[in-house]
This record gives structure tokens, sequence and C-alpha cells, in this order.
């Protein structure tokens, strides 16, 4: 697969959105940090310029770092499948937030995004269509991600929801991106099976943080271990919803159906996007000419 190069929109970011100003308050110069805690953010606000700057701040330093990664030959995937694992479920409530349970959110959210990736032209697998009875064992994240290693998906999205901080959360694995050519004949250890896949989940994270920004949903990219991004064998970003807080404006909770559908039609697009970008159509085979030798 070639590596992954920054669309014209991408560029003209990266240029509109280095300020003098954040590279001289910065507790690293010259470097871009990962993530930048927001309690550093609350005790220094001039290192800020709102939440969509912070946020664009991280994107940008995604953006450089996918620009120093080669990413390795991977096996073959559905570039037509998607699919989709909302957490929890079952025995497994998750907390309650805004007096639902975690897992009827994700859930909620799940059946919103399955149906704006179905009419974008992809087939959606979910780990979950419903919620499975209390009698039913749990889901572990061990299954969940041998669902959709089977299948070979173009893209693995985790759904989960908070209350804690505003807009979306976008996970990838704190792992480290492999640079080793895909040999069909290794065996991929089960903890670190992602590495092989990781520059593309960055390089897809950041592709919907974007689009999440350019419709005004404040996006923070974080990587950390979180089951089951690290045993997953196809790119794969987890997606939290937190409420939609605006200065001046009521705030949006993680319940909100208008929400839920503004979010999913944005990463559907988003999703549909970078897939063309990253796994394009075959070529038709034409067929040779009558009595013309190939």
């Amino acid at each position: 697969m070639t590596q992954p190069t920054l669309t014209p929109s991408r560029q003209q970011l990266v240029r509109r959105l280095t300020p003098s100003r954040w590279w001289q308050n910065s507790p690293t110069p010259h470097k871009i940090p990962t993530i930048w805690p927001l309690s550093v953010l609350r005790r220094h606000p001039e290192r800020s310029e709102g939440p969509l700057y912070f946020a664009f701040v991280l994107l940008l330093g995604t953006a450089t770092a996918l620009a120093q990664i080669t990413p390795p030959s991977t096996p073959y995937v559905n570039r037509n499948l998607i699919v989709l694992d909302p957490a929890h479920g079952g025995q497994d409530n998750g907390p309650t937030l805004n007096g639902q349970p975690e897992k009827n959110i994700t859930l909620a959210l799940s059946n919103a995004l399955r149906t704006a990736l179905t009419t974008r032209g992809f087939t959606v697998v979910s780990t979950r269509d419903a919620d499975l009875p209390a009698t039913t064992p749990l889901l572990t994240t061990d299954q969940r991600a041998g669902t959709a290693n089977h299948l070979r998906p173009v893209a693995c999205i985790v759904l989960h929801a908070t209350t804690s901080g505003s807009g979306i959360h976008l996970i990838t694995s704190s792992l480290t991106p492999s640079t080793e050519p895909y040999e069909s004949s290794t065996t991929i250890p089960w903890d670190t099976a992602q590495t092989l896949y990781l520059s593309q989940s960055l390089h897809l994270a950041n592709d919907l943080g974007l689009a999440l920004l350019r419709v005004k949903i404040p996006v923070l990219l974080i990587r950390t271990a979180l089951p089951p991004l690290d045993n997953l064998t196809c790119p794969a970003v987890a997606i939290e919803i937190a409420p939609l807080i605006a200065s001046g404006q009521k705030n949006i909770p993680v319940t909100d159906a208008s929400y839920q559908q503004r979010l999913a039609d944005t990463i559907a697009a988003a999703l549909l996007n970078w897939r063309d970008l990253t796994h394009p159509s075959p070529k038709p085979v034409t067929a040779p000419t009558a009595g013309v030798t190939p």
C-alpha cells in the first residue's frame, strides 16, 4: 500500500494553523505533544485559542507523525465492509449517563451509523444488533476482536459514551506501529496484533477528526490501551461520544437523537472518503481485443 498523503485541504489546514505563539508557549519547544492535558489549559488559558484550536493542534500533530510512517503491506481486506462494536450489552450495562445505561447509548449510535454507512454503499456487521438478554454470557472484548478479525473489514469502529469532556474522543492504540513487511506465514501475537495496522488507524482517526471539526464538533485525539483495539487486525478507532458543550448555548447530552444522527452522518461520510483514498477501487480489467496479442 502506498504512503498516505495529505490532501490539499489538509495541507491548507497545516499551513493555516501554525501560529508562532503556540510554539513559544509550548513546554517542549519544536515538538507537538500527543495530548495536552486539559489541566494545563485551565491553568494557562493563553496556551489555547478555544477547544477547536486545541483539537486542530492535536490533529496537526497526528498528520505530522503520519508523514513519517511508512505503512507495511497488509493482507486482503474487504473494502466495502465495516464492523461496528457498540460497547457493553446484556449484563454489562456500563455507567449510567443522563439516566440511560451506556449500553443503550452505544447501541443507538451504532444503529444510526449502520444506516448512514449502508446508504453510502457499505456492508455493516455489528457485534450486537440489539441488547443481549440478561441470561446471555458477557460478550468479551476478545470475542468482539475475533469477530472483526475473521471478517477482514476495511475498518472497525468501537463505540463508547461518556459525560466527561465535550464533543468526540477519538481513541487509537498506544502500541508502536510496525514497519515490518507483512508475511502470510508469520504468526501475529494477539496482544499486539494492531501494530501492523496502526499507521492506518492513525490516518483514519485524523480524517475522522477533521471531518467532525468541519461540522463544529470538538475533537480530542487519545492514544491508550483500550480493549479490543490492540487485538484487531484491521484499521481500528474507538469513538467516544461526550456531551456537546458550546459557550452561551444549552448543552446537548449524549442521549440526544439529533446529535447522534449528526455524528453518524459525519463519520460515515469521512469513512467513505478515507476508504476511497487508502483502498481505491480496483481498476476494471479490459478484455483483449480479438485478434490482438496482449
